[in-house]
């Protein structure tokens, strides 16, 4: 199911005006559309803890990381300084390209995950987002127990 809404969307971007976004945009619109473009076309790459992003491996935060840098972005490295790199946001005022953190594998207050928000639904406080998980990078779903036991927060980055 994943794969295919990812066909779906690769399909319904026309290639002749990503071409053009590519080459000269600059909108905050334009910049998260690419930001989440290049995001998906790394669907299924393999994970591996510590991974810096080079050869399409990675871990959580070199994905963000990787993903931002491609839209001319710096953020930090690691998960954790990564919540600092924006302006801190609430659930039910996510929008596509902001950052959500998560305890790692113990629950606890301290952030050990992070993907980027690529569907926000602001009336129910859920959103779907992109990250890359010990499976590859994948989308999940902020409902999933897994993510909802773990939930620390969210920032915006400013471009």
């Amino acid at each position: 199911m994943k794969k295919f809404l990812i066909i779906i969307f690769i399909l319904l971007t026309s290639l002749t005006s990503f071409s053009q976004l590519l080459q000269h945009s600059t909108s905050r619109e334009d910049l998260i559309s690419k930001l989440i473009f290049f995001s998906y076309s790394k669907y299924g790459s393999k994970y591996v803890y510590g991974a810096n992003g080079t050869n399409d491996i990675f871990d959580c935060s070199s994905f963000t990381m990787r993903m931002f840098e491609q839209i001319g972005i710096k953020l930090a490295r690691t998960s954790r300084q990564q919540i600092n790199n924006g302006i801190r946001i609430e659930k039910h005022k996510l929008e596509p390209g902001d950052l959500v953190f998560f305890s790692g594998r113990k629950i606890s207050k301290r952030i050990g995950h992070v993907g980027i928000v690529v569907k926000a639904y602001n009336e129910s406080e859920e959103f779907s987002f992109i990250h890359a998980a010990c499976h590859g990078v994948t989308v999940s779903h902020s409902n999933e127990a897994y993510y909802r036991k773990r939930y620390i927060g969210a920032c915006r980055i400013n471009f």
